[in-house]
């Protein structure tokens, strides 16, 4: 007996279907945290570092300095938070050297006014560097980051320096909320 083609195209797709459905449904695919600090790293600006998440703010620049000179930089500092990652890295080209002077806000209205034995947060601040590294989380407060080429921790020398830095501000961990 001949079938038709309508009966054929029916068994076939009554087979097609039933292979279908042996399928297995999909796993999905574990989304990667390299540091495993419960932040993917797809979303993570520190996909290395558990200490932080996410970057608020950023400033980079190269800059000359004078003599008797300093640069600043405001840094933002929730009040909400126990206080957020400062991240600094500091290069001086040639044979110079520069503070990284790190004040609470108090002191650097002085150090602005001229006081040059303002108190700097020790932990926070590297002097007499032509290069530096910081990573470290800021107390509560607020902060003032400078570049200084005072006699407030070191002497200057005679000539200008040229400075390249980069200065960030990350959320801790505890304070970030993954996607």
């Amino acid at each position: 007996m001949r079938q038709t083609r309508r009966a054929v195209l029916v068994g076939i797709a009554a087979a097609g279907s039933g292979c279908l459905g042996l399928r297995s449904e999909p796993t999905p695919t574990a989304r990667p945290d390299s540091d495993d600090d419960g932040v993917p790293d797809g979303v993570d600006d520190y996909p290395s570092d558990d200490r932080r998440a996410f970057q608020s703010s950023s400033a980079a620049a190269t800059t000359t300095i004078d003599a008797g000179e300093f640069r600043a930089i405001g840094l933002t500092n929730s009040p909400r938070a126990s206080g957020e990652y400062l991240d600094y890295e500091v290069a001086v080209e040639g044979e110079g050297t520069v503070d990284c002077l790190v004040f609470r806000r108090e002191a650097y209205d002085a150090y602005e006014q001229g006081a040059r034995d303002a108190s700097v947060v020790a932990a926070l601040s590297r002097t007499d560097v032509s290069e530096a590294k910081v990573v470290d989380r800021l107390p509560e407060g607020q902060f003032i980051f400078s570049l200084d080429y005072t006699e407030q921790t070191t002497e200057p020398g005679r000539e200008s320096v040229t400075v390249m830095y980069t200065v960030e501000m990350a959320d801790p961990v505890s304070t970030a909320t993954p996607d």
